[in-house]
């Protein structure tokens, strides 16, 4: 449309003043747009990028609105006709300069998703409490100052973001995951507001600290704990299990002396598996170096990248510093050797150098520069060591981290803290997720599997799972070598370590041996016979890609192992400490790890037809992993001839931009090759295709059904990887200390397809038929698969449902066994999608 058009249709309406000509523009055209969607009756809008600097008022005519997307503009403000979208359910204006919010936005009560993220809003309207349906609320990178107590009684907010706003003075600790950094997290807000406004309430400083002793096994970081604590050296000491915690207080300058919780980390390589959960943003590390064993400056790398993958999200608090120590300088050993101004420069948050010798008492009681003074100058320089916390909470703090159990019921530490300290029962669970989160006392929500969710010293934890880890006889164990391990614990909490070990991805059951579990970090290291042959240098036409990570954490193919078992499963012992074949029909991948070149390589064989499937379930599966660590930034190549490779997120950009060719250098000729026969080779074009509509899927089981959960999660990935479906929610994702129930009933209104197990436990579960079935979105497809035989027709809600396999018939009774059942209830699914995706989903 030409603007002289624009002109002669809108100069009867009145106009704002505006920066330049290109703005008038804007707005113009913006109205035209908002009178033709008045006209036609749209329910949605979409004014992005449009160069905006207003508003136009006529917005309020669009009565029937549900969505409006008003991001990537240079809004300052927003008119109050926006109160007048009665019907709005998302508002999206990020990313522009928005200093508020207009009060009128209280008159929104259809709304359910507000991102205001990337804006310049100093505080909220206490109005936006009147949004009783708000769900999720999205204020990152923003400079609010203070949070209404309106928010408080919105009824169905279980999302709120409010990272990258330093003004109030909540820890990444508190905030939880940044959603734009780890994709689909938890709900955060009960435990975030009742902790803000506690501390608004009454509060004291906090005055702790975690300091983290880190480092390769025999390195002296017990060594250096006992100088730290004791001032003490003890000869031949034994090497940590687990995590050794000890209570240092120091005398920092700025306040009252400062209560600091040591960690010493076991630092053998099967025992890295853990580590990674106890890293946090809120902590001081101090890197213990030797020179003996001449790895000092790998050592070193290893574990900085390692603190900052773990740490970094990068928001208002900074990294945490680090102090390197570089031990044994004086005992006759070779001293660590290691390049000081080139890892400064890499890794500007060392905090400093101490050279210390634990023995003689070099850099500790004596020397120029001693590690307790540094220590003592970092922490009573940080804010946040000073930070206010709930006095009530505080009183809770202390007596949990001075029980003497190592665990108690749920019940009973809520019990304590409503009758005790009159903390009501929402204060104290958000104070459970809290005090995990700070790692003093650790709950797993009220997850089912660990029947009775307990309250857990951490120390009892990780000590518990690195036992096992170390002492069991092999890869394979079961509740006997458990016990032999840890004899002194009950059954119960026996039972509870191993389901920790499943959730950490560190064991998982065998389908074909019940009560046997599979450990793959204690798998041998020697790779098995026929690999060689089948993926090696002279494999017959394979599909080969590698990805490419700097460290390449030891715990990545043992959880992928983990993930993935259910394609291993059947192949001929093809599982080793640093690989794993899987198969998928007629193809079979081989992922291994190379921990001297840093990087995981994917091999490909068999039908090449069947190939891209399993590729992206391999691809899919590891970019989940390294995401969980999210300053990782792998890198993913593929060959494209032989020994030729080129960069596969390059790849998929030029397709997207419809660029035919890639160059690269083949034999120092540069040759010209196609991207989309390439790509279609590692993923099906589907997979690809972001136009393609994608159902997400939400899985419902009993935790008796776990197996079963366990087949069909597998052949979900399947299904995602072929590009049949977009997100599927099972309670892996569930983000531990955070409440099982709100995380189900939240994804579960997210599903465009909910999937029933039936069994006899699912059956006797009221939760199970009432509120997960009960809860679906309107329009979602509800299936239930039948698993057994049980009498799921007598319910009236479930009755109505049209079941799978075949007939209703359970996947037991199926012949030759069970994939048969399996296979007919992914057949159907897909038809259920393909009419799905017809109707215009």
């Amino acid at each position: 449309m030409l603007d002289s058009d624009i002109d002669t249709d809108l100069k009867e309406y009145p106009e704002p003043e505006f920066p330049n000509k290109e703005a008038r523009q804007a707005y113009r055209r913006a109205r035209k747009l908002i009178m033709d969607a008045a006209w036609t009756g749209n329910r949605s809008l979409t004014l992005t990028g449009a160069g905006l600097t207003a508003l136009p008022p006529e917005i309020g005519q669009l009565t029937a609105l549900t969505r409006l997307d008003l991001h990537h503009n240079q809004l300052m403000v927003l008119p109050p006709e926006i109160g007048q979208l009665t019907a709005l359910r998302e508002l999206d204006l990020h990313d522009n300069k928005l200093t508020a919010l207009p009060p009128e936005i209280g008159q929104l009560t259809a709304l359910k998703d507000l991102h205001a993220w990337q804006n310049e809003l100093t505080a909220l309207p206490p109005e936006i409490g009147q949004c009783g349906m708000l769900g999720s609320l999205w204020l990152m990178d923003n400079e609010i100052r203070e949070l209404p107590p309106s928010l408080r009684s919105l009824p169905g907010l279980s999302h709120l973001y409010l990272h990258g706003n330093g003004e109030l003075r909540l820890s990444r600790e508190n905030l939880g995951p940044d959603p734009r950094k780890q994709g689909n997290v938890p709900p955060n807000c009960p435990a975030l507001l009742d902790y803000y406004f506690a501390t608004k309430k009454d509060s004291r400083p906090l005055n702790e600290v975690k300091l983290l002793l880190i480092g390769r096994g025999g390195a002296g970081k017990t060594a250096t704990l006992n100088r730290l604590v004791a001032n003490e050296f003890q000869p031949g000491t034994e090497e940590t299990f687990g995590i050794d915690i000890r209570d240092w207080r120091l005398d920092c300058p700025g306040g009252e002396a400062v209560a600091v919780h040591v960690w010493d980390f076991a630092g053998q390589s099967v025992t890295h598996g853990l580590h990674s959960h106890f890293f946090s943003q809120r902590s001081v590390y101090v890197l213990v170096l030797s020179g003996r064993e001449g790895t000092a400056q790998e050592d070193a790398e290893y574990w900085l990248k390692l603190i900052e993958a773990n740490a970094a999200e990068r928001g208002e608090d900074g990294m945490p510093p680090v102090l390197v120590t570089l031990n044994h300088w004086e005992s006759g050993h070779s001293r660590a050797d290691v390049d000081r101004k080139g890892l400064q420069e890499k890794y500007p948050w060392i905090a400093g150098w101490v050279e210390t010798d634990c023995k003689t008492g070099h850099g500790f009681d004596r020397g120029p520069v001693r590690l307790p003074h540094r220590l003592n100058e970092l922490i009573g320089g940080m804010e946040w060591v000073r930070a206010g916390f709930p006095v009530a909470w505080h009183r809770a703090k202390e007596w949990i981290a001075g029980m003497k159990e190592d665990y108690m019921p749920y019940a009973s530490f809520e019990s304590l803290c409503t009758e005790e300290l009159s903390l009501a029962a929402k204060e104290v669970r958000s104070l459970a997720v809290l005090l995990h989160r700070l790692g003093i006392a650790l709950n797993f929500g009220d997850d089912p599997r660990l029947q009775d969710p307990a309250i857990m010293n951490p120390h009892w934890v990780t000590g518990c799972i690195y036992k096992v880890l170390r002492l069991v006889p092999s890869a394979l164990m079961n509740a006997e070598d458990v016990a032999r391990v840890l004899p002194d614990e009950p059954p119960a909490m026996r039972a509870c370590v191993v389901e920790l070990m499943r959730r950490f991805d560190q064991a998982f059951p065998l389908p074909d041996r019940e009560g046997w579990y599979l450990v793959p970090a204690r798998l041998p290291q020697e790779q098995p016979d026929g690999i060689a042959e089948e993926f090696g240098p002279d494999a017959a036409n394979p599909t080969r890609l590698r990805i490419s990570v700097h460290p390449l954490p030891r715990t990545i193919l043992p959880a992928f192992v983990s993930r993935t078992h259910l394609l291993s499963d059947g192949l001929p012992g093809w599982r080793w400490a640093k690989g794993v074949v899987l198969q998928h029909a007629g193809a079979r991948a081989a992922v291994r790890a190379d921990y001297a070149d840093r990087i995981v390589t994917i091999t490909l064989t068999g039908a090449p037809a069947d190939r891209p499937v399993l590729s992206n379930v391999c691809r899919r599966e590891l970019r989940a992993l390294f995401s969980e660590i999210p300053g990782l930034n792998p890198k993913e190549e593929m060959e494209v001839r032989r020994g030729v490779w080129a960069d596969v997120a390059l790849m998929e950009e030029l397709e997207r931009q419809t660029s035919a060719k890639l160059p690269v250098l083949d034999a120092g000729r540069v040759e010209m090759v196609p991207v989309k026969p390439q790509l279609d080779a590692i993923a099906p074009p589907d997979a690809r295709d972001a136009g393609v509509w994608k159902p997400s899927v939400f899985v419902s089981y009993a935790h008796r059904e776990e197996e079963s959960k366990d087949e069909l999660e597998m052949r979900l990935k399947i299904l995602q990887a072929a590009g049949w479906a977009g997100t599927v929610w099972t309670d892996r994702m569930l983000e531990p200390g955070e409440s099982w129930g709100s995380a189900n009933i939240h994804n579960l209104k997210q599903a465009d397809i909910v999937l029933l197990l039936l069994s006899r436990a699912a059956l006797a579960s009221d939760y199970i038929r009432k509120k997960e079935y009960g809860n679906a979105k309107e329009g979602a497809l509800v299936v239930p698969v039948i698993l057994e035989r049980c009498p799921w027709q007598e319910f009236a809600e479930l009755s109505k449902l049209k079941a799978l396999p075949k007939d209703a018939k359970p996947l037991g009774e199926w012949k030759p066994n069970r994939n048969a059942g399996w296979r007919d209830v992914m057949e159907r699914l897909v038809a259920k999608i393909e009419v799905m995706q017809r109707q215009g989903k």
